[in-house]
């Protein structure tokens, strides 16, 4: 969900090798770079995103127009209401669904979500112990009684009138991710500082001095999607054997939309 550009935050890294007087600025540069490298080569599918969303409610009336999934099927007319002095015909939030007995508060995420970090409505935070759930990776329930907001106003960046869901996108870094990525960055750190041995494959792959024969490496490793280091290329291809550039994604235009504020 962070548009494919590249991973929101550095992957936890515990170092293969003494950083004592290394430079922050190198550790940091190293961090980044491995898990930008092992993001990518692993499908773009690890770590996670907290993502700001302006969400739009349900509507029951999204469905077919005819035939099966009428909006009278789910008990769902439209009816007037009071909206900041302005009367509004609204036909959405109040979907029973197929196996529901009571109406149902929610809305649709635009993606599958490992947890919500927080619900602010009209610049007021809901409390998270109870107001709202997360229902199947994708429905944001309430469950406090009370309702989603009726309209977004796109014209305020916060406060009254605007609502935000902040969510948590993405999946935990594997174990095996954890260990290949410090594996990477160390030798990232040892590539950047003198004298430090590196495990970095180097072109130059044989020499014999009698005979002034020189044997260069083809990189053929990196042309497979992999990195030349053991644990990064076990990690590879434990989770992403095919080498895949990132997960299939499915768009729908009859979606209910929102907004991500930039």
């Amino acid at each position: 969900m962070n548009g494919d550009t590249g991973p929101c935050t550095p992957w936890d890294i515990t170092w293969c090798c003494p950083i004592s007087g290394v430079s922050p600025v190198v550790t940091g540069m190293a961090a980044d770079a491995a898990t930008e490298v092992l993001w990518a080569l692993s499908g773009r599918q690890f770590g996670f995103c907290d993502i700001d969303f302006r969400p739009c409610r349900t509507g029951c009336t999204s469905g077919p127009l005819y035939g099966a999934g009428w909006w009278w099927d789910d008990d769902s007319w439209i009816h007037p209401e009071l909206l900041d002095g302005n009367w509004i015909n609204i036909a959405c939030g109040l979907c029973l669904g197929d196996c529901s007995c009571s109406h149902v508060e929610e809305v649709i995420l635009p993606g599958d979500a490992y947890s919500i970090v927080s619900v602010t409505i009209d610049g007021e935070v809901l409390p998270t112990g109870g107001a709202y759930r997360l229902d199947d990776h994708r429905k944001l329930v309430r469950t406090d009684g009370g309702s989603w907001p009726l309209c977004q106003n796109w014209g305020v960046s916060s406060g009254p009138g605007s609502w935000f869901v902040r969510t948590r996108f993405g999946h935990p870094v594997p174990s095996i991710g954890l260990m290949a990525v410090s594996e990477l960055a160390s030798e990232f750190i040892k590539a950047c500082q003198p004298g430090m041995e590196c495990a970095l494959p180097r072109r130059v792959q044989e020499i014999v001095r009698n005979g002034l024969t020189i044997t260069f490496d083809d990189m053929s490793f990196l042309k497979d999607g992999d990195t030349g280091m053991y644990l990064a290329d076990l990690f590879i291809a434990a989770y992403n054997p095919n080498k895949l550039t990132g997960r299939s994604r499915v768009y729908s235009p009859d979606r209910p939309s929102g907004r991500f504020p930039g």
